[in-house]
């Protein structure tokens, strides 16, 4: 980031330059910052017309394709404009918050069947690559070993 808005747009364009350079498109930016949202926004909006992508010096141009997957996999503002979702997690851009909504895990563990198996399942189920929820996600991978110490069978029911 930057201490300013001004600096963060400029931050922005380097950042859109550099990996063009290496033929790479950045899209899908994202701030908390409503003034620096609108310029993206606008920034975004000019390179998507179609003389902006004729002239542009890219490799390859954006398909539909390509712009629907960024949409559902990285961030679609027009149907969740509180909670994006940015590189596989949930981001309420307001507070800047993350958003770890485990509920679905904790209603799937409830219909399973205690099986190592299951036990395994559900742990492999919860994404967090910045280890925010290593004191929970640990209690599983400790349960999951202890089970494997204790060689027990994939589909043995557990007590």
């Amino acid at each position: 980031g930057a201490d300013n808005v001004k600096d963060t747009y400029g931050l922005y364009k380097k950042s859109k330059t550099w990996l063009a350079e290496g033929g790479f498109n950045l899209r899908k930016f994202v701030s908390n910052s409503p003034e620096l949202q609108k310029m993206i926004d606008t920034e975004e909006s000019l390179r998507e017309t179609p003389s902006a992508v004729n002239n542009c010096n890219c490799e390859q141009n954006i398909t539909s394709e390509d712009e629907s997957y960024t949409k559902t996999t990285l961030c679609d503002r027009q149907n969740s404009p509180e909670i994006l979702k940015v590189l596989g997690l949930q981001w309420r851009s307001a507070d800047d918050h993350l958003v770890f909504d485990i509920h679905h895990i904790s209603e799937l563990a409830i219909s399973l069947e205690p099986r190592k198996r299951n036990v395994v399942s559900l742990a492999t189920r919860i994404y967090d690559p910045l280890g925010i929820l290593s004191p929970f996600v640990v209690r599983f991978k400790m349960l999951c070993q202890q089970l494997c110490l204790q060689k027990v069978s994939w589909d043995e029911h557990l007590s």
